[in-house]
């Protein structure tokens, strides 16, 4: 009787999700996955693939314009004065307002 139990207890031990109807969650030890072959390419855009940027609205759609200067060096705290050119092209940042959305019931 032992002998038997003890049979019937190993072949439970061997099931899993992939060779009965157990859910994948029952699973006690998950095989590793295998690991996919190096394709030799760095990961990231590749050299030559041609980017995809949002092109920036034209000037006429533009509805205010927010010029944004530092008043201290975040570094040195060096403060600066506000009637000194800039040092190069500024970075331009562009936000759309969606308009609210209201549903209506009838």
């Amino acid at each position: 009787v032992l002998e038997a139990e003890n049979r019937d207890l190993r072949g439970r031990l061997k099931q899993n999700s992939s060779n009965s109807s157990r859910p994948p969650s029952s699973d006690i030890v998950t095989p590793p996955r295998p690991k996919p072959e190096p394709s030799g390419r760095k990961p990231g855009g590749q050299p030559g693939h041609e980017p995809h940027n949002r092109e920036p609205f034209p000037p006429d759609k533009v509805d205010i314009r927010i010029a944004v200067r530092p008043e201290i060096c975040r570094h040195c705290r060096h403060e600066f004065s506000q009637d000194i050119a800039p040092a190069g092209e500024p970075a331009k940042h562009q936000v759309a307002d969606l308009p609210r959305i209201v549903a209506y019931c009838q």
